[in-house]
C-alpha cells in the first residue's frame, strides 16, 4: 500500500510529500519497538504514522522528554527529535501501543489520544520510495 506524508509530526525520517511504502502487519509479524507503523485513531480519520515506543502491558512515563519504561531509561531512540515534556506514568493496556512522532515537539500521538489498540494499527513502513534522492528502507 502507499501512502503520502501531510503533516511534519515524522521529520527528520519523513518530510512532507514523501510517498512511503507499507506492507498490512498480518504478513510482517510481530510489532517491535522502534517499528514506524500507519494507523487510524480514530477509525474514520485518515492514516497517520508514529513510532512505537511503548509495548502491551509497560508502564511508561516521560521526564523531560527522556522515556522511561518499566521505571528504566528507554535506550535512546536515534529518529526521536525530544522535547523538553513530560507525561504519565500511564500503564499500556493489553494489546495497545504507545506511539510518538519523531518530532516529539509537532506531534500528537498517543500523548494526546492516548494507546493505540492492535486492531486499529493497519500496516508497518517498510520504505521511503519519493523523492528518488530520499529513498530508504525502514525494516
Amino acid at each position: 500500500m502507499r501512502f503520502s506524508v501531510h503533516q511534519n509530526s515524522m521529520e527528520p525520517m519523513f518530510r512532507v510529500g514523501d510517498r512511503i511504502l507499507g506492507h498490512p502487519l498480518k504478513y510482517l509479524g510481530q510489532i517491535k519497538r522502534g517499528d514506524i507503523v500507519i494507523f487510524r485513531e480514530p477509525v474514520s480519520s485518515p492514516f497517520k504514522f508514529k513510532r512505537v515506543v511503548g509495548l502491551p502491558e509497560e508502564k511508561l512515563q516521560i521526564t523531560n522528554g527522556r522515556i522511561f519504561v518499566n521505571n528504566g531509561a528507554l535506550l535512546r531512540i536515534s529518529e526521536l527529535k525530544s522535547d523538553s515534556s513530560n507525561f504519565g506514568p500511564v500503564m499500556i493496556p493489553q494489546n495497545h501501543f504507545f506511539l510518538l512522532g519523531d518530532n516529539m515537539r509537532e506531534s500528537q500521538d498517543s500523548r494526546d489520544f492516548g494507546t493505540v489498540p492492535f486492531e486499529r494499527i493497519f500496516y508497518k513502513a517498510l520504505a521511503v520510495y519519493w523523492p528518488i534522492k530520499q529513498i530508504k528502507i525502514l525494516i
